[in-house]
């Protein structure tokens, strides 16, 4: 890429730069030029003072940012230093956060097979309550015909007791 001639105006003044910047990235360093020489806005001072004061604002700036990049450049290596082994823990925990979930899924369905039996159980224990139920009224109603029975054959015993001495004194009497 070719250098440009691009024209800015600093301090009032026009300056034709040749840069292979863009023209928008150009003009806002020129007006970051300007503004630090209108902070000066000292009128005592020549405008060589003045440029060279904000030279001066500019280059403090720009030592302040190189030393906070600085601290921030040793502040990352570790972190860089130690992507790799974070990025393969990253990797590991992910692969047993699935196979977690795996896990999860298999479980959950014996479960619901699991649940689903237990219905089954339940519905057969049903049935069989309700059968032990009807089977316990029908001998509730069978010991009631069996106790009825028991109280007629009593009765008829007596009776044919009865009977048999009536027949006795009847026999002893024709005798």
């Amino acid at each position: 890429m070719s250098p440009k001639r691009i024209k800015v105006v600093i301090d009032n003044m026009t300056y034709t730069l040749l840069t292979e910047r863009d023209e928008n990235e150009t003009k806002e360093i020129a007006d970051y030029v300007n503004k630090k020489i209108k902070e000066i806005d000292n009128k005592k001072l020549t405008q060589i003072m003045t440029t060279t004061l904000a030279s001066i604002n500019i280059a403090d700036d720009y030592l302040k940012l190189q030393k906070k990049y600085e601290e921030l450049k040793e502040k990352s290596d570790e972190p860089i230093k130690n992507y790799p082994k974070l990025k393969e823990e990253k990797l590991n925990i992910e692969q047993k956060l699935q196979e977690l979930k795996n896990d999860y899924q298999k479980s959950n369905q014996e479960v619901v097979k699991s649940v689903e039996k237990i219905e089954n159980l339940n519905n057969k224990i049903d049935n069989l309550n309700d059968q032990l139920n009807s089977n316990r009224a029908s001998l509730s109603k069978k010991d009631e015909d069996l106790n009825k029975l028991r109280n007629e054959i009593n009765n008829l015993q007596r009776k044919n007791s009865k009977m048999q001495k009536e027949i006795e004194v009847l026999k002893r009497e024709i005798k």
